[in-house]
């Protein structure tokens, strides 16, 4: 094993052991698209259900990993130090390269960081079989994405963020998502906007969701602070009866 690939190798058994050490485990998901929310119109689309969702996931970021070692696309600390060890510690295959392996070690770091990012920051809830998984990430600073911004004019920089809603219909028969609710709050826990209870669907839609399947869409805020938080909640029906399902607290966060 090469100076290079020791390293790397590693950097990744400490991620393991860190997370163990923590407790940590995230279900993996799908990188965040950040021009989504603001030129594609929220693209609003029907993903694959958990726990397929995790598992492509995995194939597209790390498709050389077996997504069976990573059951139902939980990630552990446990697990990463397994597949650090089959995938990094073995002698180089016939078909294997010394930059190859480090190129896949360099992958799967870059892979690890950005999903312990969305684990921090997101949040996951099941009410009466509809689960709502949010994913966030930082787009940028007023200062960075107005070319027009003037500090002296336009006061303190904004932050902008976007975030992914995925809402699964886990039940048997359908639900039809009617209405949103959130509450935006500052680094500091101060309300800084809500949008009304009762705010009809979500870009423009009231998705029918059928069972085991999965909507998805993208939105975003800007937010005067960073570390910001948001809640919510969607008001769904099944058949005659209507019915709330919360939406975790989900974090605004710079990496």
């Amino acid at each position: 094993m090469s100076q290079i690939s020791k390293t790397l190798y590693r950097l990744l058994l400490r991620h393991g052991r860190d997370m163990t050490r923590r407790s940590l485990e995230f279900q993996f998901t799908k990188p965040m698209d950040k021009d989504a929310w603001l030129t594609k119109g929220g693209a609003p689309s029907w993903v694959s259900p958990e726990p397929l969702y995790s598992t492509e996931a995995i194939q597209d970021g790390l498709p050389w990993v077996d997504p069976e070692r990573l059951q139902y696309g939980k990630v552990t600390g446990e697990t990463v130090i397994s597949c650090v060890r089959k995938y990094f510690r073995r002698p180089l295959g016939d078909d294997e390269t010394v930059d190859g392996r480090i190129d896949r070690a360099f992958q799967a770091i870059r892979a690890l960081e950005e999903q312990l990012y969305y684990a921090r920051s997101g949040s996951s809830s099941c009410t009466d079989g509809v689960r709502v998984d949010v994913t966030t990430c930082f787009v940028g600073s007023q200062k960075e994405l107005d070319v027009m911004y003037d500090e002296e004019e336009d006061g303190p920089p904004k932050y902008y963020y976007s975030y992914r809603i995925r809402v699964t219909n886990l039940g048997k028969e359908p639900v039809q998502l009617l209405s949103r609710h959130w509450k935006l709050y500052d680094k500091d826990g101060k309300l800084q906007m809500e949008v009304a209870k009762g705010a009809k669907g979500v870009l423009g839609q009231t998705p029918i969701i059928k069972a085991n399947t999965c909507f998805s869409y993208y939105s975003g805020t800007d937010t005067e602070t960073k570390g910001a938080t948001m809640e919510g909640s969607f008001g769904l029906v099944r058949g005659d009866q209507a019915f709330e399902a919360p939406v975790a607290l989900f974090k605004f966060l710079d990496r």
